[in-house]
């Protein structure tokens, strides 16, 4: 896994095979595979977060189980991933609108729609 993956860093099932996937080359029923076998032998805990299957990886046999704590921290980290990637799409909108209003400006037009 890469450097920032840790046995207590929770993920989505999705984001575990993307890692694997560009670590190994290991692709759809692979992953499948490699992922039932960890489960087999206890080395990964599953929880369900809305929508979203999770996974976490913990020490061999020590049962551990997703904590609530864990469960709103990943909550809380999507959702601030989220917020900001809608905040830069809302900042090059209105950096777009700016420049064409100031072109329009400039072209005499300022009567016009700027959508």
């Amino acid at each position: 896994m890469s450097k920032q993956t840790s046995l207590c860093k929770l993920m989505s099932v999705e984001e575990w095979a993307q890692e694997i996937s560009a670590l190994t080359g290991l692709k759809g029923k692979d992953e499948e595979i490699l992922l039932g076998y960890m489960d087999s032998i206890s080395v990964t805990a599953r929880s369900k977060i809305g929508n979203y299957e999770v996974i976490k990886l913990v020490n061999p046999g020590s049962n551990q189980e997703i904590t609530d704590i864990e469960k709103g921290k990943y909550d809380v980290e999507k959702t601030k991933s989220y917020l900001e990637r809608k905040l830069n799409e809302m900042h090059i909108r209105h950096s777009q609108a700016e420049h064409n209003a100031r072109r329009l400006l400039n072209e005499g037009k300022r009567n016009a729609v700027i959508l």
